[in-house]
């Protein structure tokens, strides 16, 4: 399973500092985010610590050809394009991402508005190009042509790097698939709900009297998890345990999820005692959790 963190403001050339955000995963909240940093840090030096304890040995890469070439993307003063290229260099650097977009040859053209081949022309100059920073002037402006009378994703403007990813997966679907609905695509060839899509399965049961209340089947590209959830039980799990285990990962992304968020009993037999959601995350290729987190 590969998940990829987004950090709070990815960084490339030009940038002039960062500032941190603090609330929902993905931007949902924002604001100055300083107030964690130095706890963050402090179990993120644990966490990693050279050593038997630490992380060093668990995760290996899984085959050197695999790794593609690293390049990076220009963000000149002003230009505010830190988001756009942290999404765009996870999908680069996604194998299953990169593999499958290289085999697609058709799809919906909108010109000088198409994401499709901008993403094309700047993934054929990660590949071949001779530079070592590229300019990702193409996409950042057809991302804006796009979301215009949205006004979202606007030239200059900042904005979140995991809700560009997840629109960016958007549009890959609306240019390669003729199924509208985003929500129940079932083309082979689209690869966002082939490769990203999760079917989640949301059910309350209550501490009190058993009761559980209908599940709710959502799809979603996208999974959010609180910043603050992810490092308050990062710190638990690693207080309680000698080392870092292989699935901790995905145990600590289960429980930071439904931390904080209590509902009423579904049977109305216990009006006073909050009943946690529970969900049910069935794994696709590729598993994305938006978050500011701070690595």
């Amino acid at each position: 399973m590969n998940v990829s963190l987004f950090p709070a403001e990815g960084r490339s050339r030009g940038d002039r500092g960062g500032r941190g955000r603090e609330g929902k995963a993905g931007g949902r909240g924002r604001g100055r985010g300083r107030g964690t940093g130095t706890r963050t840090m402090s179990w993120k030096r644990n966490y990693f610590a050279s050593g038997s304890s630490g992380m060093q040995g668990i995760f290996t890469p899984r085959n050197m050809t695999s790794i593609a070439p690293s390049k990076g993307l220009s963000n000149e003063p002003g230009q505010n394009s830190c988001f756009l290229n942290s999404a765009l260099q996870v999908l680069w650097h996604l194998d299953i991402f990169r593999r499958s977009f290289r085999q697609l040859t058709t799809h919906k053209c909108m010109e000088d508005s198409c994401i499709f081949c901008a993403l094309k022309s700047i993934f054929a100059q990660f590949q071949f190009s001779s530079e070592k920073v590229l300019p990702s002037d193409a996409l950042r402006s057809a991302l804006a042509k796009t979301f215009q009378d949205e006004q979202r994703f606007q030239l200059g403007i900042m904005d979140d790097a995991a809700e560009c990813f997840e629109n960016l997966l958007m549009r890959i679907h609306f240019h390669i698939s003729d199924e509208t609905q985003e929500d129940i695509c079932t083309a082979k060839h689209c690869i966002p709900h082939q490769k990203f899509a999760m079917t989640l399965f949301e059910q309350c049961v209550c501490n009190s009297c058993g009761a559980t209340s209908d599940p709710l089947p959502f799809i979603q590209m996208v999974h959010y998890i609180s910043t603050t959830s992810l490092c308050n039980q990062a710190v638990r799990m690693l207080e309680c345990r000698e080392k870092p285990t292989p699935d901790m990962f995905g145990e600590l992304l289960r429980t930071a999820s439904t931390m904080g968020d209590l509902r009423n009993c579904p049977a109305d037999a216990s009006p006073y005692q909050p009943a946690p959601a529970r969900a049910s995350l069935p794994s696709p290729p590729v598993s994305h959790e938006g978050g500011n987190v701070f690595l």
